[in-house]
C-alpha cells in the first residue's frame, strides 16, 4: 500500500478539504482526489464523502484513520532510525501540550535540541486536556505533555510534580495570607478555565464536590490573568502557568494541597520515534536541572 495514498487521506480528514491537503503535502486538488479515489478502491469501501460540511470520513474511514496514522508513522521512524545509523537524523515531531509546558519549558529545550538536530521539524499544538486526550487516541501525535490522567489508555513518563494554586486580586481579604482555603471556593466569584475541557481546575473543582459561583469562562491563560488583576473573580490554575506572567495577581497555593504530575502521555501500543525519544531526553534532562 503506498503510504503517500494514505497521508492523502489524513490530510483530508484533518484539514476538511482536498485543496488544503494538495497545498500540505505539494500536490494539486486533483492529485489528492485521484490518490484518494486510489486508496479507496484499493481498500474496497469509500473513506471520504463531501457535504455542505466540507469534507470529511466515513464510517469506514474513522475505523481506518488510526491505522493509517500508524502506518505513516511506522514509515516516519523507519526513515528517522536508517537516518540515525547514518549518524544524519531526520524527520517530524509531533506533540500536544498544555499552554505552561509550552511557554515554560518548550523555548529551552527545543533551542538546545535543534542545535544537534537541525534536520528534525518539530509541529506544537497547544490544546485543552479534552483535545489532547483525542489526539492520543488517533494517533495523531508523538506524545502529548500534560498532566497525568490514568483513566486514558496510554503510556505515561512523569516529568515534574506541580502545585494547584488560587489566583486572587490585589484586593482580596487573602491576597496577603499564606495560603488559600479550598472550602473558600464555594460560592465565590469565579473565572472558568477552559470550561468543558477536562482541565486541572475542572478535575479538583469535581473532585472536591466545590461549587464556585462561575461568572465568566476563557481557555486562554493571558486573558484568564488580566480578568483576576481586573478583579472580576478568583481561578485556579497550576503553579507552572503562574510562572509565565507578572502582574497584580496574588498566587496562593491551596489549604490542603494539590498537586498534579506533568507528564508525556505515549498513544497506548504506539512505539516512540528516534525524534521522539531523543527529544523527550532532553526534556527530562531540562526539567531535572529546575
Amino acid at each position: 500500500m503506498d503510504v503517500l495514498k494514505c497521508e492523502a487521506f489524513i490530510q483530508c480528514a484533518d484539514t476538511g478539504s482536498f485543496t488544503a491537503a494538495g497545498e500540505i503535502l505539494g500536490y494539486s486538488q486533483s492529485g489528492i482526489t485521484r490518490m484518494v479515489r486510489s486508496l479507496e478502491t484499493e481498500l474496497g469501501c469509500t473513506l471520504l464523502v463531501r457535504d455542505r460540511r466540507g469534507t470529511h470520513p466515513t464510517a469506514d474511514g474513522e475505523k481506518l484513520l488510526p491505522i493509517m496514522r500508524d502506518l505513516c508513522r511506522s514509515q516516519d521512524r523507519l526513515i528517522q532510525a536508517s537516518a540515525d545509523i547514518n549518524g544524519l537524523t531526520v524527520g517530524e515531531l509531533r506533540m500536544g501540550v498544555y499552554f505552561s509546558i509550552a511557554a515554560s519549558w518548550l523555548p529551552h529545550v527545543i533551542r538546545v535540541f535543534k542545535i544537534e538536530y537541525p534536520n528534525i521539524h518539530i509541529d506544537i499544538d497547544e490544546e485543552l486536556p479534552q483535545e489532547l486526550s483525542r489526539m492520543l487516541d488517533e494517533h495523531s501525535v508523538d506524545f502529548c505533555l500534560m498532566s497525568r490522567d490514568d483513566s486514558l489508555p496510554c503510556k505515561w513518563i512523569p516529568l515534574k510534580e506541580d502545585r494547584m494554586v488560587v489566583w486572587l486580586p490585589p484586593d482580596h481579604p487573602y491576597a496577603q495570607k499564606k495560603k488559600f482555603p479550598l472550602e473558600k471556593i464555594n460560592g465565590a466569584s469565579f473565572i472558568g478555565s477552559g470550561l468543558g475541557g477536562n482541565t486541572d481546575c475542572e478535575k479538583l473543582i469535581a473532585q472536591e464536590h466545590l461549587s464556585p459561583d462561575i461568572q465568566y469562562s476563557t481557555k486562554d491563560a493571558n486573558s484568564l490573568f488580566a480578568m483576576v488583576e481586573a478583579g472580576l473573580g478568583i481561578t485556579i490554575n497550576n503553579e507552572l502557568t503562574s510562572a509565565h506572567y507578572s502582574g497584580n495577581v496574588a498566587v496562593l497555593p491551596l489549604d490542603p494541597p494539590h498537586n498534579i504530575m506533568l507528564s508525556a502521555a505515549i498513544p497506548n501500543g504506539q512505539a516512540m520515534s528516534p525524534a521522539a525519544e531523543k527529544f523527550i531526553e532532553y526534556l527530562k534532562r531540562y526539567v531535572k536541572s529546575l
